[in-house]
């Protein structure tokens, strides 16, 4: 159950707003937007064909609206003071994280920027109503490690994703010796086999870091101290390794000695 929500910006702070509880002088409403958001769907009709061919869907950004009510004590506060005091993370274009709390825990955050921030001073029962815009549509929690070991057989690590939303990794692996390949492998819930496929000079000592996040999305081998793009190492065409909720099979595909491989990924939601 939702139990609270926050602002935080660097300026200010941390805002919490319990659901129920009007201490602070602030109560929560009303909120909208935690769910999973609109698809946009693109697809091409032919003449002789019944209904029609899917190109491609995206999401769209995620609208927050909430109504925040003014509970005011006049006697360490006036409507007034709590209304600009929320002037403080909310003023249009400024930019905040909004969090979600679960039961009193921390479920997920996403970066905000504030629509509109509308207070309706003329009334027996004073509130703002805010809205905030949220370029990535999702909610993102805690940061997961996963170790394992390079090999040359079909062993694979299972990750057990608890998110909602598909999700990148970062891969980091420091080379113990030269070689020429690497394979990496992840086999989703779905079946689906997604490969990335390295091929070049690696020595010992060389990092290699893979990031396969949309919008983030690299390869860099780190010799020395000096990090260059290896993206012309992998083969064409790469099927970048995105985590489905459920069971996944990695493998870090490798010839030469078993080598310590490690993975670290944040767990997104589509929706509260």
């Amino acid at each position: 159950m939702l139990t609270q929500v926050s602002a935080t910006n660097d300026s200010f702070g941390d805002l919490l707003l319990p659901l129920f509880d009007a201490s602070n002088g602030y109560s929560v409403k009303g909120i909208d937007g935690l769910g999973p958001v609109k698809a946009t769907l693109t697809t091409t009709t032919l003449a002789q064909l019944d209904g029609a061919k899917l190109n491609n869907a995206r999401r769209e950004p995620r609208n927050i609206t909430m109504t925040l009510g003014l509970e005011t004590d006049w006697k360490t506060n006036s409507v007034s003071q709590l209304r600009r005091q929320l002037y403080q993370w909310f003023s249009p274009k400024a930019e905040l994280i909004f969090g979600l709390y679960e039961d009193g825990e921390p479920f997920g955050t996403t970066q905000a920027v504030v629509e509109s921030c509308e207070p309706n001073m003329f009334t027996s029962d004073p509130a703002v109503d805010i809205s905030l815009l949220c370029m990535d549509p999702d909610f993102y929690g805690d940061i997961i490690p996963v170790a394992g070991m390079t090999t040359n057989t079909p062993t694979t690590t299972e990750i057990i994703y608890t998110g909602s939303a598909d999700a990148g990794i970062e891969f980091s692996m420091t080379f113990v010796g030269s070689a020429t390949s690497l394979i990496l492998y992840n086999t989703r819930p779905d079946r689906q086999i997604q490969v990335l496929d390295f091929e070049g000079a690696f020595s010992a000592g060389d990092i290699l870091t893979v990031n396969t996040t949309e919008g983030q999305r690299s390869a860099v081998l780190t010799t020395a101290g000096l990090p260059k793009s290896v993206l012309s190492y992998m083969r064409t065409g790469p099927n970048w390794i995105a985590l489905q909720p459920g069971s996944n099979l990695f493998r870090a595909y490798y010839t030469g000695a078993p080598t310590a491989w490690t993975i670290q990924y944040a767990t997104k939601y589509g929706g509260f």
